[in-house]
């Protein structure tokens, strides 16, 4: 993970389209960059939080552990977003934040500026805008995840969480954040790799037909 605080180079990312509508210039000082590499935690389930960020590009994907410590995959951040606006409001850390790819984001610490974005007006309506959104978005994709065969479920899942067209999470994982039995996922992976889709190699799938994933995945209307 790299971090970026000289202020010139700063200055050209905080001219990423989407940023102003979130942050004044008033921020601006106290801002930096990070660059990071796939897999980097932003942010650790139970740990404080210590930046809000800005996503410029690539992917993150957002988890969590329950109680009896199986491991569910909510939802993937694609740029640009914000992240770490529940932990900002809630200062309660349930959840992990990690990359998936390759990201550039704008941080600002917490520590600084808590207290300046709730109570900064533009911020908060716009923060409450992306709220709503965020809502209406879960609602319809929990609707849309439950009305689909696994497969289709399964293709959209691939596709947001894939790096370089491949897949590398334990299918144990991908069970539990589908809501389905290992069995019946195992059933399906497998038929998607008699049909072509994908391929295995140990325990990493590689993507062979992305036209064929992304054609199950659109009838979710996500893709």
């Amino acid at each position: 993970m790299e971090k970026i605080y000289d202020q010139n180079t700063v200055k050209n990312y905080l001219n990423t389209k989407g940023y102003r509508n979130y942050f004044s210039e008033e921020f601006d000082k106290d801002a930096f960059v990070i660059k990071t590499g796939p897999g980097e935690i932003l942010i650790d389930q139970g740990d404080e939080a210590v930046n809000l960020y800005y996503l410029i590009d690539g992917k993150c994907r957002v988890k969590t552990v329950n109680q009896e410590g199986k491991s569910f995959i909510l939802n993937t951040i694609v740029a640009p977003a914000l992240v770490g606006e529940i932990e900002l409001i809630t200062e309660d850390v349930s959840f992990s934040v990690e990359t998936i790819d390759r990201c550039t984001l704008i941080a600002l610490p917490l520590a600084i500026c808590r207290e300046k974005l709730l109570n900064d007006r533009r911020f908060l309506l716009r923060l409450c805008e992306l709220l709503t959104e965020k809502e209406r978005e879960h609602a319809l994709k929990l609707v849309q995840y439950t009305s689909y065969p696994l497969e289709n479920r399964l293709s959209a899942f691939i596709l947001e969480n894939a790096l370089n067209g491949r897949l590398s999470l334990r299918k144990t994982v991908i069970a539990e954040s589908l809501g389905v039995s290992y069995r019946h996922l195992e059933t399906v992976m497998k038929d998607f790799i008699e049909k072509g889709i994908l391929r295995k190699d140990r325990f990493i799938y590689t993507i062979e037909n992305k036209e064929e994933l992304i054609k199950k995945a659109e009838v979710l209307d996500i893709f």
